[in-house]
């Protein structure tokens, strides 16, 4: 147990304090940014060319960036260490929410995708749905059959893990007092286990 969760510390998928609010949050006390309002208990706001970043005296976050700067989306780091984010692709939107332990869901318009926290997953479009088992086999359903396919990691590869939302250079905090955010926790690989 003390093994996993070493590794799970290495491999950056353990949700720590950096990721969850609970215990008071550092402040950044650097010169504050030209574009940031500090308040006195440490939450701050930060606005600028298209972008919006709100962050709480606990740490927890939310951005909106509008069509302007390239990237039309938002993203939300929650308390309990579970973030989501939503962005514009095309005619569309990609949604990712991932829960505390890792586990996570991606939707866009043509696929959803699930990761468990025991490391199983599942991909679904109109033509099929692709999935693993706890015992490591990998199933695909279509029209009503279900065939196993070999577990060699070919349907894993065309699984891509969501990357966390960035801050960008504010992940440090603004300066003048602001408290320094929160970090969105990694997401779990397919066939990764969550461990606690």
């Amino acid at each position: 147990d003390e093994y996993k969760h070493a590794t799970a510390e290495l491999e950056g998928i353990l949700l720590t304090d950096e990721n969850k609010a609970g215990k008071p949050r550092p402040r950044s006390e650097r010169k504050i940014d030209d574009d940031a309002i500090v308040s006195p208990n440490g939450a701050w706001t930060w606005l600028s060319k298209g972008s919006a970043i709100r962050v709480s005296e606990d740490g927890t976050w939310d951005q909106k960036d509008s069509a302007e700067t390239g990237r039309e989306g938002s993203s939300q780091l929650f308390a309990d260490g579970s973030w989501e984010s939503k962005m514009k692709m095309g005619d569309g939107e990609n949604f990712v929410h991932v829960n505390p332990d890792g586990s996570w869901t991606s939707k866009d318009s043509f696929r959803t995708v699930e990761v468990k926290a025991d490391g199983t997953w599942r991909t679904q479009t109109e033509y099929d749905t692709k999935y693993s088992t706890p015992d490591g086999k990998v199933f695909r359903e279509s029209s009503g059959r279900k065939t196993e396919l070999p577990s060699g990691g070919h349907e894993v590869s065309h699984i891509q893990v969501p990357r966390e939302p960035s801050l960008s250079y504010l992940e440090d905090g603004p300066g003048g007092g602001g408290v320094i955010p929160l970090k969105p926790r990694k997401p779990l690989q397919p066939g990764q286990q969550a461990v606690s």
